[in-house]
């Protein structure tokens, strides 16, 4: 229940700041971020650091993320992810 639990509150974390990013325009930037321990998946830790535009969906395993946890992707890259994203413009880091 705890894993459930987890993997829920990292989607809608993760959700609701590519939502509000995305309603800002192309202009917002977002960097995938592992927690750079030695539970990160292989396939997340390839992605720690890629920057693409909000609204971009990231590759994972052949799988299109929207952001860390995306609850419309397969279980696999999902389930148990503790990655986040950050977000920033050219002007300034959020």
């Amino acid at each position: 229940m705890a894993l459930l639990a987890e993997t829920c509150a990292v989607a809608t974390v993760n959700g609701a700041a590519d939502a509000a990013a995305e309603s800002v325009g192309p202009a917002v930037l977002r960097t995938w971020v592992t927690r750079g321990d030695t539970r990160v998946r292989a396939a997340h830790r390839e992605l720690n650091g890629t920057t693409l535009p909000a609204g971009t969906p990231y590759t994972v395993n052949g799988s299109a993320l929207r952001f860390p946890g995306d609850p419309f992707a397969p279980a696999d890259p999902t389930v148990n992810c503790r990655c986040r994203l950050r977000y920033f413009t050219n002007e300034v880091v959020h």
